[in-house]
């Protein structure tokens, strides 16, 4: 599934879900998708930012050889606990 965020021809601004984008074209071809607040079949995408996720790689050692403290264990036996839980 992909989330674009679409416009009419009369500016109207909305989000909608689609299976992928050759399914949004085939809507679009077929005259299936309309503005939910004018109705106009004029429908094109507008431009995105990309929804990218964080890495999950190690951060590396701070500048200077200081190493940062290690936060990927529970500093305390009881968050250790919950932890584990």
């Amino acid at each position: 599934m992909i989330k674009f965020s679409l416009r009419c021809s009369d500016s109207h601004t909305f989000d909608s879900w689609f299976k992928s984008n050759d399914a949004f074209e085939s809507l679009g071809a077929s005259g299936m998708l309309a503005c939910p607040v004018c109705g106009s079949g004029e429908i094109e995408k507008n431009i995105m930012t990309p929804q990218v996720r964080p890495s999950l790689a190690k951060p590396s050692p701070a500048p200077g050889g200081a190493n940062p403290a290690d936060i990927s264990e529970p500093a305390t036996k009881t968050k250790r606990m919950i932890q584990e839980l």
